[in-house]
Order: C-alpha cells, then sequence, then structure tokens
C-alpha cells in the first residue's frame, strides 16, 4: 500500500498520485535504500516519488560528493523503448546549460537492470512547499522567480528539449541574501522536438502519459502526438496562477477529471481572487493558459517580456552570450508588449520615467534587474 504524505489516505501499489491533491504517494519501505548503483552511487534516502520513478539523496562514494539520484520505476525500465529513449533525453537534457537550470551529470543502468539519472543535490524548498506554507504571494516575488524559470525553460527550447513535467513541485527554491534562487528540476523525462525529417516512431510514441494532471496542457490531456513548447508554456501559465491566487486552478476528483477541466472548461481568473492585481496580470495568465496552442505565447521570452513589465521591473539590454550588461540605456516595450497591456507608443527610462521613444523588436535579447 502507498500513502498520500498531505492527506493520509492510503491506496493500492499501482496508484502514483493522490486523486484528492495530485501529491505523489509514498511507499513504507525501500530496498533500495544502502544500495550501490554501478559502483558509484550509494543510495542514501529516498526524497520523493513520482510517475517515472523516485527520487534519492545520495553519495558518489569516489567522491564523496552529495548527489540526487532518480531510479526510473521498475515496470518502465523493463521496456527496452522507453530505457532508449530516457537514455536519449537524459543526454539531451545534460546538454542544457542554464544557472537555473538542474544540471544532470551522469546516467546509466546498473547490473542489476536499474535505470537512473543522476543530478546535482540542491537543499532547498520546492515552490509548491513555499506556497503551501505562505499562500498568494506578492507580484514583485512572483516575477522575479518566474523570471529565473522562463530563462531555463528558453534554454532548454533553445536545444529543441521540452520539459513536459512543469509544476511548483519540480521547481527548487534556495534562500540566499539576495532572495529567491529558482532551479528547475527534471529536465531528465523531459521530449526531445525531433529535428525535421528525423522521426523514430520507436521511441517517440506516446506509450505513456507523461505529466502532473493539475499541470498538464490540453494537448497533453488528449495525448497529442505533437507537444512542443507551447505546452510548458501552458504549464508555465498554470503555476503562475497557483504562486498568485494559492492553489491550482483545476482540481477534481481524479486525474481523469482534472484533465477534462484543461480540455473543456474556461480557466479562471487570477483576478477574482486577486483584485489588487494589474488587470494586464490577468490578461497574460490567461493567454499562458489558452486551450489551443497557436492562441498562447508562442515562445516564452514573449511571456517573460509581458510579465516584467506587467511586474514592476526594469530591463537592461545586454548580450546573453557575454554577459555584458549596457546600464543606463532606456527600457524599450515591444510591440507585442504594447498591444496586450494597451500601453502607447513609448518608453520608460533607466530611472522608470516616460518618454518618447520609438518600440524595440521583439527579438532584442535582454536582460533583467529588480526595481528594487
Amino acid at each position: 500500500m502507498k500513502k498520500c504524505p498531505k492527506c493520509g489516505i492510503e491506496y493500492p501499489d499501482a496508484t502514483t498520485l493522490c486523486p484528492a491533491d495530485g501529491i505523489a504517494l509514498e511507499t513504507e519501505g525501500d530496498s533500495l535504500l544502502g544500495q550501490t548503483l554501478a559502483g558509484k552511487y550509494r543510495i542514501d534516502e529516498r526524497l520523493s516519488e513520482g510517475g517515472m520513478g523516485a527520487v534519492y539523496r545520495g553519495t558518489h562514494v569516489l567522491m564523496d560528493k552529495t548527489v540526487a539520484i532518480k531510479v526510473l520505476r521498475p515496470s518502465l525500465a523493463a521496456d527496452e523503448k522507453i530505457v532508449a529513449r530516457f537514455s536519449r533525453e537524459a543526454r539531451a537534457a545534460s546538454r542544457i546549460s542554464h544557472p537555473n537550470a538542474l544540471s544532470v551529470t551522469d546516467f546509466g543502468e546498473d547490473e542489476n537492470g536499474i535505470v537512473f539519472l543522476v543530478m546535482e543535490f540542491l537543499s532547498g524548498k520546492t515552490l509548491k512547499e513555499v506556497i503551501r506554507e505562505e499562500g498568494p504571494m506578492p507580484l514583485s516575488r512572483v516575477t522575479g522567480i518566474m523570471l529565473q524559470i522562463g530563462g531555463a525553460l528558453e534554454a532548454a527550447h533553445a536545444q529543441g528539449v521540452v520539459h513536459r513535467d512543469l509544476k511548483s513541485d519540480n521547481i527548487m527554491l534556495i534562500s540566499t541574501p539576495a532572495g529567491d534562487y529558482a532551479k528547475v528540476l527534471d529536465f531528465g523525462i523531459a521530449k526531445i522536438k525531433e529535428p525535421e525529417g528525423e522521426f523514430d516512431p520507436g521511441l517517440t510514441a506516446p506509450n505513456l502519459v507523461i505529466g502532473t494532471p493539475q499541470y498538464m496542457s490540453p494537448e497533453q490531456c488528449s495525448q497529442a502526438a505533437d507537444i512542443d513548447a507551447r505546452s510548458d508554456i501552458y504549464s508555465f501559465g498554470v503555476i503562475l496562477y497557483e504562486m498568485l491566487v494559492g492553489h491550482v486552478p483545476f482540481t477534481g476528483e481524479s486525474p481523469t477529471a482534472i484533465m477534462m477541466k484543461h480540455l473543456q472548461d474556461p480557466a479562471p481568473s487570477v483576478l477574482d481572487e486577486r483584485d489588487d492585481l494589474p488587470p494586464a496580470i490577468g490578461r497574460i495568465v490567461s493567454r499562458a493558459m489558452a486551450k489551443r496552442p497557436e492562441e498562447r505565447y508562442q515562445r516564452i521570452e514573449e511571456l517573460i517580456e509581458d510579465l516584467t513589465i506587467s511586474g514592476g521591473r526594469r530591463r537592461l539590454e545586454g548580450s546573453r552570450r557575454d554577459g555584458a550588461l549596457i546600464v543606463g540605456r532606456p527600457l524599450l516595450v515591444p510591440v507585442h508588449s504594447r498591444v496586450l497591456l494597451g500601453l502607447p507608443h513609448r518608453q520608460i527610462d533607466d530611472e522608470g520615467d516616460v518618454a518618447c521613444a520609438t518600440i524595440s523588436r521583439p527579438s532584442r535579447r535582454t536582460y533583467w534587474r529588480s526595481s528594487g
């Protein structure tokens, strides 16, 4: 039997998520504890469990270094096609280089057939835990965290990697003197977007549903074959809603009931519960959670641009490659943001003053900083 760590209700071993609150169920006792995988990684403590498998705190025995180890569920590890796809996707995830994306350092299968993924170990709280403890967040804090998450997604999407299981449980917050430092977890179960003309149905066919019902896009819920970056944008919108309101937009008695709501029910407005938010924030969340992918933001950069402006943060122009910031240049409001937010043709300078100017192209690369 498995038990929900939140409500305490027990379920059969085949159940992975609590139907009432979507929390991953936990199993008492674990035969992997104390084992060493591939002669290198000792399993020390189970941290969490999800649909794909369990995550453990472990030790690289040769380097005496603490790591996080994700072990693929035995029922999935027995399927050669799933293991092959998992291996390929793990390699792709390891190529994502961004300070707000969790680093994947190793992948393998030990002599007992245990398939595992090794990642950097983080000490902090998940965004889900923070929301549960503190409730709805101030807009300024939400914006600061989501800019970091958006940056990690942008780096992943640039590599052709779609996360597919973006949720508040998969975002770690680390407290620093400068504020929240966010890390996006679990890129190791991401989906690789096939290059044009390269399709392997044996490795990419949707033979299992990946995702958490409360955060799944409509196309995930309908098990559409073509899942792209816009699915992550929908999940990003769900998290944005959750941070601002304190709960996810859709709940239900079962995963199927929740998935049907994603497919059929209009997303509730954050403004219904947060009348202190600018109307533009409501429009941003609604657009991110549009049912049809073509009606959402097409790129995460566009969403971040609008959220930054509406959230009261300033933008400094600079190069993402060399890290250089050009201080003192004016903040240029791109066309797509101006239309969404109802802004006139104007710009805000580095001190927050409005001045007449032209509008920049949406393709301009930028750095972000807080106005505080």
